[in-house]
């Protein structure tokens, strides 16, 4: 079955951004106003996506680090996803609510909490993997194997700068 295409979202135009012409001056080229403009899009279409299934994409992001990491704690699912743990606690708990995934306390460490896919959870999670696929395909257009690699490492590499370099606000631990 072919892939089902990317609805852009409704409150965004649908028309392609010009790219600058050579020699423009692009008053500045900063790497932050790209990737917000990026970021934003994509987390617009995929918000667009997943709303018929009562999510956002936080709760998409959840269902998919779970699917693919089987039973998380959830403070490290709260760090993995980036997620700030009073947000991440009522989504988890909304998501229990309606029947997606399991949370229990494991008995060698009564103050942690493991959260775990229900089968019903792990269908959603698969159709939201489904999704971000697809829309990382449209991202990644025209990128060669290796510009692919090479992205990923700097991305990486941004992720740790921020971590180290750019604390959380006072009384969160993820933003």
């Amino acid at each position: 079955m072919p892939a089902k295409k990317l609805k852009a979202p409704a409150k965004r135009s649908s028309a392609r951004v010009a790219q600058p012409a050579e020699g423009a001056d692009l008053h500045p080229p900063r790497v932050t106003v790209f990737m917000y403009r990026a970021v934003g899009r994509a987390a617009d279409m995929a918000n667009s996506e997943v709303r018929k299934f009562g999510l956002n994409i936080k709760g998409m992001r959840v269902l998919i680090t779970l699917l693919e990491r089987k039973v998380m704690r959830v403070g490290n699912l709260s760090e993995l996803v980036a997620v700030d743990q009073s947000t991440l606690s009522h989504l988890l708990r909304r998501l229990e609510a309606d029947g997606h995934l399991k949370r229990t306390r494991p008995a060698v460490d009564n103050r942690s909490v493991d959260v775990v896919l229900t089968p019903k959870g792990q269908r959603l999670a698969e159709k939201c993997l489904d999704i971000s696929l697809r829309l990382e395909s449209v991202l990644l257009q025209g990128f060669t194997a290796s510009e692919v690699a090479v992205l990923r490492n700097q991305l990486w590499r941004m992720c740790e700068n921020a971590e180290r370099e750019l604390p959380p606000p006072r009384g969160t631990a993820i933003t």
